[in-house]
């Protein structure tokens, strides 16, 4: 195994990462109780399994949970509370959670609505040849793949020598699923550790190249 990221390069992160879940409300309508809004609350349960509360809820409405194609309808109870749990799908990267009071053929006055953003991330890295121990030629093209990133920051990635030495290098910020595609020609003949940082978030795998066959 190469031990030389040991040195001074990176601490290796768990494989899953959770989500990060920020709450941005968007009220409409008129509020129940007067001078209380709908109050939505999203808890991770899942890698993509989410519990989403309701309180301040009007209870002749119905609860509505909408993400992506996702929909689930479910009862509002008499003191104005509501549960549903969502499976969101495993796309990774920021997805938007919509919840709202809606008639569904009831008597519904206080419609309202509030949505949710929330990231879903896994820290993956491997290669397009796949990933832990991976062997290529040298010269060979290859694409290294950081899977499932915070979209909203730089993902540096480095290939790392047995002598501690960066030999190649990139930094870019993850497309909006959260994944970079580094396309690049491998490096000499040898072993090297391919590290990619995110924050306190890192992944690893060893990479050996062989020598060119000589036709």
């Amino acid at each position: 195994m190469l031990c030389v990221t040991k040195k001074r390069l990176w601490v290796i992160a768990g494989a899953l990462g959770v989500s990060s879940i920020a709450a941005i409300p968007a009220i409409t309508a008129q509020a129940y109780p007067p001078g209380k809004h709908l109050t939505v609350t999203v808890t991770q349960t899942g890698d993509h399994t989410y519990v989403i509360n309701a309180i301040n809820a009007d209870p002749k409405c119905t609860f509505r949970v909408v993400s992506g194609n996702v929909k689930v309808n479910t009862p509002v109870n008499p003191d104005g509370t509501s549960t549903v749990t969502v499976d969101i799908g495993a796309k990774t990267g920021t997805r938007v959670i919509l919840a709202k009071t809606i008639a569904d053929g009831g008597t519904c006055k206080h419609k309202e609505t509030t949505t949710t953003k929330v990231v879903t991330k896994t820290y993956t890295l491997r290669t397009d040849k796949g990933s832990g121990q991976v062997s290529a030629t040298n010269g060979e093209k290859i694409t290294i793949k950081a899977l499932g990133w915070d979209p909203t920051s730089k993902v540096h990635i480095a290939i790392v020598d047995a002598k501690g030495h960066v030999v190649r290098s990139t930094s870019q910020r993850p497309n909006s699923s959260g994944n970079v595609f580094w396309k690049l020609t491998t490096p000499h003949s040898g072993t090297y550790a391919v590290i990619a940082t995110q924050g306190t978030k890192s992944a690893h795998f060893d990479l050996t190249i062989t020598p060119r066959k000589k036709h």
